[in-house]
């Protein structure tokens, strides 16, 4: 599965061994993922590490699926995490 594939990227295996900064700058981007390990990576405009391509297409082609009716009464219109 694709999920899986993208789950054991290295890029993902951990950046930082604590809870990552707050972005301070005000249009700043921060990605954040945590998967199989207490290390969270962190992809972020203020340290100039951007995310895995495979993985922001998959946000990208996630955010792009149709809001459902459930999704849209509850006003879930973007996705703010998923499980790796």
């Amino acid at each position: 599965m694709r999920v899986n594939a993208i789950k054991n990227l290295p890029e993902l295996r951990g950046t930082v061994s604590r809870a990552p900064r707050s972005l301070v700058s005000l249009h700043g981007e921060g990605w954040y993922t945590e998967a199989d390990s207490p290390e969270i990576a962190a992809f972020t405009t203020e340290n100039s590490v951007a995310p895995p391509r495979e993985l922001v297409e998959l946000f990208n082609e996630i955010e792009g699926m149709p809001v459902t009716r459930t999704s849209a009464i509850s006003g879930q219109r973007h996705l703010s995490r998923i499980l790796l």
